[in-house]
């Protein structure tokens, strides 16, 4: 089908109506709700329930080690599964009820729990969040293919998921109004007010979501391409989609680099820069950053490419750290911060922009093979970006610790100043401007998109023909 063909086929594809997407992004809130706390945890059981820091890391390292496994197998299963039966609602159902049982227990503890109860339910909790997260991402894919529309949906995805993150830090002040502490800390009280809504909202969600949002546009596969779901080819396809591994090689420094950067970025900001009682307000400066980001980097991959608006976000990004790498410690440095932090954080925010384009390279795939593998391209890419990045902000500061900072000292010597530079902001500095130029030629492009999607269109219609006949 020619170019124009597919594009006039893309752009005359009705548009998903308001009220499916909302209610298809209420489980996104809630999922951004129940991981409210995962940056916090393992302060609140080290200062409440007396567990040792590094007790805490270990357990926490111990249960990401398993998810080079558990990612891509949850992935291959749920595409195995949409295969056979045409649905990936059955993991979403599942997942969701999975995940409200750890959470229950993850943030409801006893007063004498310990390392292992803490290790037990985190290592359940994660597992539950990924049977439901990855077939819910990838169900998305297969509500629309169309170019403008699966952007849109996605825009709305993060913006849920952002926005139920921060209604979690409500959860403080909820707790000391039902009466169930003095103070409004972050603590087991607010953790506790999350469990029980999470064990009434989440299941709900699903329910509703299950029940009331349709499959999707795309078609399951049909007898003959179940045949090729065999799990060495099935790995094999998604290492022949030229465009994952393209996306995949792109990310993966980004990944490991802004990582090591996340781990430290607290020993920059505070130590190195001597922020002090500053510090806070930088953060609180930075929050806005999220509701704007989103909807604007979303609205421009409507409009333009997605590849090159991603390549944008990137090169920006590596600007705003190189910019932060410049700032002398002292006095002065919260202004300048006050600028160019915020500025790097709504950078970043355009690897939004990521989720309808792993939608592209499933569609792309699925012609390619004839395998509809969109959980296991969700796993292959969140595995990158969420397990890597944990375990790379660990090494982060042990990296800095080795050359040669110390967090103690009020002012750092040549060494240390060097070490926090480097692996705070010039590091990932270098990682998103490599990502960006590789981004910027990214093959899947907007006219090819429309190709395939009406390929599958066409191959699909013959497909129903055949059967009908």
């Amino acid at each position: 089908m020619t170019t124009a063909a597919a594009k006039g086929r893309s752009e005359s594809a009705a548009r998903l109506p308001i009220g499916t997407i909302l209610l298809f992004c209420l489980p996104a809130l809630l999922v951004g709700f129940m991981h409210g706390p995962e940056q916090q945890i393992q302060g609140i059981y080290a200062k409440y329930a007396g567990l040792a820091l590094s007790a805490l890391a270990a357990a926490t390292l111990l249960t990401r080690a398993f998810d080079a496994i558990t990612y891509p197998l949850i992935g291959y299963l749920s595409d195995l599964t949409y295969a056979r039966t045409g649905t990936r609602k059955p993991w979403v159902a599942g997942g969701a009820l999975f995940s409200a049982f750890g959470v229950w227990f993850l943030y409801r503890p006893p007063a004498d729990a310990g390392i292992v109860y803490y290790g037990v339910w985190t290592a359940v909790t994660y597992l539950g969040w990924k049977v439901a997260e990855i077939p819910y991402q990838a169900w998305s894919y297969a509500l629309t293919r169309d170019y403008k529309d699966r952007a849109r949906l996605q825009a709305w995805r993060a913006s849920a998921l952002l926005l139920g993150g921060m209604l979690f830090f409500a959860t403080p002040a909820l707790a000391k109004g039902l009466g169930m502490t003095q103070s409004g800390d972050l603590g087991f009280p607010a953790l506790n007010v999350t469990a029980v809504l999470c064990a009434i909202l989440v299941p709900l969600a699903a329910i509703l979501v299950v029940g009331r949002v349709p499959e999707g546009e795309a078609v399951p596969p049909t007898p003959k391409e179940r045949e090729r779901y065999g799990i060495v080819r099935t790995f094999r396809s998604v290492i022949e989609n030229r465009p994952m591994m393209w996306l995949l090689g792109a990310m993966l420094p980004v990944a490991i680099l802004t990582g090591i950067a996340t781990g430290v970025m607290f020993l920059f900001l505070d130590v190195y820069l001597q922020l002090g009682e500053a510090y806070p307000t930088v953060l609180l400066a930075s929050a806005p950053m999220a509701l704007i980001g989103v909807p604007l980097w979303g609205y421009l991959s409507v409009k333009f490419e997605r590849h090159k608006v991603v390549s944008v976000s990137l090169v920006l990004g590596a600007i705003s750290y190189l910019c932060l790498s410049l700032v002398p410690p002292g006095p002065n440095a919260v202004t300048l911060v006050m600028i160019f932090y915020p500025l790097t954080i709504l950078a970043l925010l355009g690897i939004v922009v990521l989720f309808p384009m792993i939608g592209d390279i499933a569609d792309y795939g699925r012609l390619q093979s004839g395998e509809d593998l969109a959980g296991l391209y969700t796993a292959v890419f969140t595995f990158v970006q969420v397990s890597l990045r944990t375990v790379s902000s660990a090494g982060g500061i042990a990296l800095v610790g080795w050359m040669g900072f110390d967090a103690t000292a009020a002012i750092q010597n040549a060494d240390g100043a060097f070490a926090i530079r480097l692996t705070a902001v010039i590091l990932p500095a270098i990682g998103l401007a490599f990502a960006g130029v590789l981004f910027w030629a990214f093959p899947l492009t907007k006219a090819r998109v429309a190709e395939v999607s009406a390929e599958l269109a066409a191959r699909e219609a013959a497909s129903r023909e055949t059967a009908a006949a």
